[in-house]
């Protein structure tokens, strides 16, 4: 059985996250549409939210990275 590892960085959490606020009525859409756990969406979600508000009032840059392994 081959693992995959996925990264993900900030700006891609972010990006994620916005497409959920803009774009998905439920989190098992976006999970499925992303082909990730619900478990991990609701991370994005929670992590993406946190990205966007460290921008918008702490002037915060993108550093971050999230890594991901798969069975």
């Amino acid at each position: 059985m081959k693992r995959s590892i996925s990264v993900y960085d900030d700006a891609q959490i972010l990006g994620m996250y916005i497409d959920w606020f803009n774009n998905f009525l439920t989190l098992q859409r976006f999970s499925d549409y992303y082909g990730i756990s619900d478990t991990f969406a609701e991370y994005i979600i929670t992590e993406g939210r946190k990205i966007l508000n460290r921008q918008l009032y702490g002037g915060s840059k993108l550093h971050q990275a999230v890594i991901v392994r798969s069975k």
